[in-house]
C-alpha cells in the first residue's frame, strides 16, 4: 500500500514555493533512502492550506509557534487521523523530515521491537521504534535537493547483535544496534512495571533512568517519549527563524517576523491559550479530513449497496 504525507504551512515564514522545495526533498529521501530499507512507499507533496489536503493524506503542519517545547510531534486525532506538527525554527526541514520518517515508521505510536535492555540487570525489554532520536543532532544531517533532511536508523538498528557489515543508520554515524549519538536518546518499556526508560546523551553525557508509567491523559508510549525528552530535543534545536539555517531555505517574510515578535510580547497565560487554540484548530482540521474520508466511504457503500 502507497502512502501519502501532505506539507502544509500555517506560518507566513514558510511560503508555498518553499514548502515546495522541500516536499520534493522529502519525497526523494523517501523514495530513494527511506523507503528502500524500511519497505514503505509513500508520496509526499506540497499543499497551500490543510482544508485541501485530500482525505487520504497525512498532514505535516508547519506552525510559527506549536504546543509543546519540542520542535515537532507526531500524533493521532480524536478519529485516528495521523498527523504531524512542526516548528518553523531554523532547522524545521529536518524536523519535517525527522516527524515525515517517524510518522511513516510508526503511525499509530506504539510499535516495538524486543531486544536486551541498555539497562544491566533488566533484561529483555520492548524497544520504541523512533527511527529519528537516536541520530537526531543536526550534525548527522544529510542533503537532498540542497535541502537538510534527517538521518534515520535502518531496521538493522533493532537487531539483537552487532554484524559485521551491518548498516545501523543511513549516513553510517551509529555503528551498532541500541548505540546513541550524543544530543540524541533510545526509548524503551520494562515488561514487569510497564514504565518507560530512556537512555539519553546530553552533549556526549550518557543517562539511563525510568521516566515513569504513561500518564492516563496521553495516547501512546511514543507520545509519552516524547514529553519526557522535549527538552534534550529544544536544546539541539534552538535556534529560531532568523538566524543561519543548516540548510538553504530561510524565512525572509516581514509580516511571519512581525507575527513571531507579536507573540513574544504576550503574558504566559495568553501565550499558552494561544497556543492550546493554535493546537485545537490543526487537530480539529485533521479530524474533519478524517470525517469526510468516513463519510466518502459511506457514501459508497450505499451506492454498491444500492446497486445490488
Amino acid at each position: 500500500m502507497v502512502l501519502h504525507v501532505a506539507l502544509v504551512s500555517q506560518t507566513p515564514l514558510i511560503p508555498l514555493g518553499q514548502l515546495m522545495t522541500v516536499a520534493a526533498a522529502l519525497q526523494k529521501q523517501v523514495l530513494r533512502d527511506f523507503g528502500p530499507l524500511w519497505d514503505i512507499s509513500a508520496t509526499v507533496d506540497a499543499f497551500e492550506r490543510v482544508e485541501e489536503v485530500p482525505i487520504d493524506y497525512w498532514p505535516i503542519v508547519v506552525k510559527a509557534e506549536i504546543d509543546t517545547a519540542n520542535e515537532g510531534y507526531h500524533r493521532l486525532g480524536d478519529t485516528g487521523q495521523p498527523f504531524s506538527v512542526v516548528r518553523a525554527s531554523a532547522d524545521w526541514t529536518i524536523n519535517a523530515s525527522h516527524e515525515c520518517l517517524e510518522m511513516l515508521a510508526d503511525p499509530w505510536g506504539h510499535r516495538i521491537v524486543a531486544g536486551e535492555s541498555p539497562e544491566e540487570g533488566q533484561g529483555r525489554v520492548a524497544f520504541l521504534v523512533e527511527v529519528c532520536d537516536a541520530c537526531q543532532h543536526p550534525r548527522y544531517s544529510y542533503r537532498v535537493n540542497d535541502v537538510a533532511v534527517s538521518d534515520f536508523c535502518t531496521p538493522s538498528y533493532f537487531d539483537p547483535v552487532q554484524a559485521p557489515s551491518g548498516r545501523y543508520s543511513f549516513s553510517g554515524e551509529l555503528m551498532g544496534p541500541h548505540e546513541v549519538l550524543p544530543d540524541g536518546y533510545l526509548a524503551w518499556i520494562h515488561p514487569e512495571t510497564k514504565e518507560l526508560w530512556q537512555l539519553r546523551r546530553p552533549e556526549g553525557a550518557t543517562l539511563i533512568e525510568s521516566v515513569g508509567r504513561m500518564p492516563p491523559e496521553l495516547a501512546s508510549m511514543r507520545e509519552h517519549s516524547d514529553r519526557c525528552s522535549a527538552e534534550l530535543r529544544a536544546a539541539v534545536f534552538s535556534r529560531p527563524m532568523g538566524r543561519e539555517p543548516s540548510g538553504p531555505i530561510r524565512a525572509t517574510s516581514p509580516e511571519g517576523e512581525g507575527a513571531d515578535r507579536a507573540l513574544s510580547t504576550l503574558s504566559a497565560s495568553q501565550r499558552s491559550a494561544r497556543l492550546a487554540a493554535a493546537s485545537a484548530g490543526v487537530r480539529e482540521a485533521i479530524d474533519a479530513l478524517a470525517e469526510r474520508r468516513s463519510g466518502t466511504s459511506d457514501k459508497a457503500n450505499a451506492h454498491q449497496r444500492k446497486r445490488r
